[in-house]
């Protein structure tokens, strides 16, 4: 079985959020309440960096994989694809797609406000309010 993993290298975790919609967990379109229902799933707040998700399998039977690493000084790309050459795993086994962000800023003040207990609602709202200005360019992400 072949795999797709996403990769971005957003303060928040925007790979799984495209990798669901490839699943069919998220719709196409933005929709507040399953992004919520969805990040809680899945506990974004909490979301260690680096940490690679399996959300599933995809309608055309791939196995579907997310990374986040929040660091834009690194290069994923090269530790993923090192990591799993190191296991033997060669380039027909995976492919990998990366995951843009324009957003950093935004995302990155939405989290740290959210790492502060009285200011954790309006961290929610600064990065949902983001997360629908960048949601169709994530889709768009698919189709390429």
């Amino acid at each position: 079985m072949k795999t797709k993993i996403f990769y971005c290298t957003s303060p928040y975790p925007l790979a799984p959020l495209v990798a669901g919609v490839l699943t069919g967990r998220l719709p196409s379109v933005f929709d507040q309440k399953t992004f919520r229902d969805f990040a809680c799933a899945n506990n974004f707040s909490l979301y260690p960096q680096g940490k690679p998700v399996c959300l599933g399998i995809s309608p055309t039977g791939e196995k579907v994989m997310a990374i986040s690493t929040g660091n834009a000084s690194i290069n994923p790309d090269n530790i993923i694809n090192g990591f799993l050459t190191m296991y033997g795993l060669g380039s027909n086994h995976y492919s990998l797609v990366k995951v843009t962000c324009r957003e950093r800023f935004w995302l990155l003040l939405g989290r740290f406000m959210m790492a502060i207990p009285f200011l954790n609602n309006p961290g929610r709202l600064v990065i949902e309010w983001r997360i629908k200005k960048i949601y169709p360019d994530l889709v768009e992400t698919l189709r390429s």
